[in-house]
């Protein structure tokens, strides 16, 4: 008896979430992490209007990590912790405002720098940006 084991970890590399991150502070921004499918942001009610993402993997350390946006597939490259959607300078996360409408981020975890080696599994989200 008892509960059933829990699922095995997906084999080879994947993108677990994103979070959300206030770039005045460089902190999470709790009521929008982990950033979900089809989440609306609202320009107006959030801490800050200077954003960014970043993408937690499994393992926790990956080769790379190449964000998408839109329409742009190599929108950013990140090859060391975190890996943030606009890129960083020791965790001072460079500022993003997203403009108003639907958008589409994908994060793909590789097993060497540059998105280089094996693609890992990819994670993909719409958001909505309100103002």
């Amino acid at each position: 008896g008892g509960p059933p084991p829990p699922p095995p970890p997906p084999a080879g590399l994947s993108v677990t979430s994103l979070e959300l991150i206030n770039a005045d502070n460089d902190q999470i921004i709790p009521s929008h992490s982990p950033l979900v499918n089809n989440a609306t942001l609202n320009l107006s009610t959030l801490p800050s209007r200077n954003l960014s993402i970043i993408a937690n993997t499994n393992p926790e350390f990956v080769g790379s990590v190449r964000f998408g946006y839109d329409g742009n597939a190599n929108f950013q490259t990140e090859n060391i912790l975190p890996y943030s959607f606009t890129g960083d300078n020791v965790s001072d996360y460079v500022a993003w405002t997203p403009t108003v409408g639907s958008h589409t981020i994908t994060a793909t975890p590789y097993s060497s720098p540059n998105a280089g080696g094996t693609a890992g599994t990819p994670l993909v989200i719409t958001i909505n940006v309100t103002n």
